[in-house]
């Protein structure tokens, strides 16, 4: 019978264990995209930080392009941009010799030499 006596104040005990022990609820949150005023972004985060933001999806959150700008409180995908860099004659830039632009001289260098510099032109696709 001592037994059960004990059983009995376990299963109490338990009881008014979990009376005192409070249910913790799930603490609401939102995936933001925080973005600055040209509509470029920040960073993809669910802390509360300062600055503008617009709220999106766990889907969009997740695959955190970056390759998107905020236009009127929407996400739009930045157009494609097709890029073709190539060297030309400058008067700044990498010494090269005149015979053969692979191979670059020192300033320092008796013989003739012409300077190369990196042209950058983009076209975008719409």
């Amino acid at each position: 019978m001592e037994n059960e006596e004990e059983l009995f104040d376990l299963e109490e005990m338990l009881i008014n264990f979990s009376k005192d022990i409070e249910p913790k609820l799930p603490v609401p949150f939102e995936f933001r995209l925080y973005y600055r005023e040209d509509g470029s972004i920040i960073t993809y985060s669910c802390e509360e930080l300062e600055g503008n933001y617009v709220v999106i999806d766990a889907e969009t959150f997740a695959s955190g392009r970056i390759d998107v700008r905020v236009v009127n409180g929407e996400i739009e995908i930045i157009t494609p941009i097709f890029s073709i860099d190539k060297l030309v004659e400058a008067t700044e830039g990498t010494a090269c010799a005149v015979e053969d632009i692979n191979i670059p001289v020192s300033n320092d260098h008796e013989g003739e030499s012409t300077k190369w510099t990196m042209k950058h032109d983009e076209f975008k696709f719409n």
